[in-house]
C-alpha cells in the first residue's frame, strides 16, 4: 500500500475514534433506560466531582443548617437535577424540615434542613452517579465519591424572662402566723382521724351491698362465668357477631357448650339429635324445645330458608345460657 494510502486509512481510524468518544450534548441522546438509572441526576462527564458542605456545622437546636451540593466537570450542568433529599427516611429521621433555595449557579444546589434532635450525625449522603461516554457500553455510569460532613446539634438553651422583683413592705405582724382566737391548736381533734377510719371501713362494703342488691343479674352473671365452659361459650358468643356467618358460628357454640357442661354426645349434630340426647338426661321438655328451635332457625339462616343475619340468634342463645345457668346454679 502507497504512502498516500496508508495516511489515508490512519486518518480515518482516527476521525472514528474521535467520532466514538464524541459526548453526547444532553440528556435527551441518552436512551430512556440509561435516563432511569437508579440516582443518575442528569450528569454527563468523564471526570465529574462532587462535594457536600454544610453550613453551620455546629448549631442549636431550632436553628436551620444550609446543606449545598456542588457538582463539578459536568459538560450539561444546566440540566442537572436536584436530589430530593425529603423523600428519603434516612433523612426524615434527622431532619423535620425541608426547604430547597434557589441556586446562583448550575450545578449548584442548596437545601434548608430543621434537624428533629440535638446530637452529632453523619449525613446519609446519596448515591451520585453520572454518565462518562468515553468508556466501553455497561460501564459508562459511574459514581461520584464524597466525603459525608458531620453536624453537632446542641439543646436549645432557653433563657427565663427576668422577673422584677415586688418590694415588701408591710408591717412585721403581716409575716408571722395569725394567733389563735380562742388559743386552741390548730391541728384536727383526734375524734376526726377516728370518724374518717370509720368512713372507710363502712361505705366500701356498704356500696358494694348496694350494687349487688340492685344488680341481681349482673351479680348472677359474675357466678355463671366462674364456669370455664360458660365463660367460654359467651365470650364466643361475643366475638360472633363481628364473623362472616354469625348463624354457623352460633350452632358450633351451642354444641359445644352443651358437649361440655352438660355432657351431651358428640355424635349429636342436627337439632333432632340433640334434642333426643338432651331427653335421655331427663332434660325438661320447654328446655328441650327451646334449644332445638335455636338450632333450626341456625339451619335456616345457612341455608337460605330465612332472610335473616343471624345476629338475633347470638343474643337468643346468650340469653339461653344465662337463663338456664341462672336456674341452675
Amino acid at each position: 500500500m502507497s504512502r498516500i494510502g496508508e495516511g489515508f486509512v490512519c486518518a480515518w481510524l482516527a476521525f472514528a475514534a474521535a467520532a466514538r468518544a464524541q459526548p453526547p450534548a444532553s440528556v435527551e441522546r441518552l436512551s430512556p433506560v440509561e435516563r432511569q438509572q437508579s440516582d443518575f441526576y442528569g450528569a454527563i462527564g468523564s471526570g465529574v466531582t462532587t462535594a457536600w458542605t454544610v453550613d453551620p456545622a455546629r448549631g442549636e437546636l431550632g436553628t436551620d443548617i444550609e446543606l449545598t451540593l456542588t457538582v463539578a466537570n459536568a459538560d450539561n450542568p444546566a440540566e442537572l437535577v436536584r436530589p430530593n433529599l425529603a423523600d428519603r427516611p434516612e433523612w426524615k429521621a434527622i431532619f423535620g424540615g425541608f426547604r430547597d433555595w434557589p441556586d446562583s449557579t448550575p450545578g449548584t444546589f442548596r437545601y434548608r434542613l430543621k434537624p428533629r434532635n440535638a446530637g452529632a450525625f453523619e449525613l446519609p449522603i446519596p448515591k451520585y452517579r453520572f454518565y462518562n461516554p468515553r468508556l466501553p457500553e455497561g460501564r459508562r455510569f459511574q459514581t461520584a465519591f464524597a466525603a459525608a460532613p458531620t453536624i453537632t446539634v446542641m439543646p436549645a438553651v432557653v433563657t427565663p424572662a427576668p422577673s422584677a422583683k415586688i418590694p415588701l413592705d408591710a408591717p412585721d405582724r403581716f409575716f408571722g402566723d395569725p394567733p389563735s382566737s380562742s388559743g386552741a391548736s390548730a391541728s384536727p381533734p383526734t375524734w376526726s382521724w377516728w370518724a374518717l377510719l370509720a368512713i372507710g371501713a363502712v361505705v366500701p362494703p356498704a356500696g358494694i351491698a348496694l350494687w349487688r342488691w340492685r344488680n341481681p343479674d349482673a351479680a348472677k352473671l359474675a357466678r355463671i362465668r366462674r364456669a370455664r365452659s360458660v365463660r367460654i361459650a359467651l365470650d364466643a358468643l361475643r366475638k360472633a357477631e363481628r364473623g362472616p356467618d354469625p348463624a354457623a358460628s352460633v350452632s358450633k357454640i351451642a354444641l359445644r357448650y352443651l358437649a361440655e357442661r352438660h355432657r351431651m354426645p358428640a355424635s349429636a349434630h342436627t337439632p333432632r339429635e340433640v334434642s333426643d340426647a338432651l331427653r335421655g338426661e331427663g332434660w325438661p321438655a320447654d328446655q328441650l324445645g327451646e334449644i332445638e328451635a335455636i338450632l333450626v332457625r341456625c339451619d335456616a339462616v345457612r341455608f337460605g330458608a330465612e332472610s335473616d343475619s343471624g345476629l338475633s340468634l347470638v343474643e337468643s342463645t346468650r340469653r339461653w345460657i344465662e337463663r338456664w345457668e341462672g336456674a341452675a346454679v
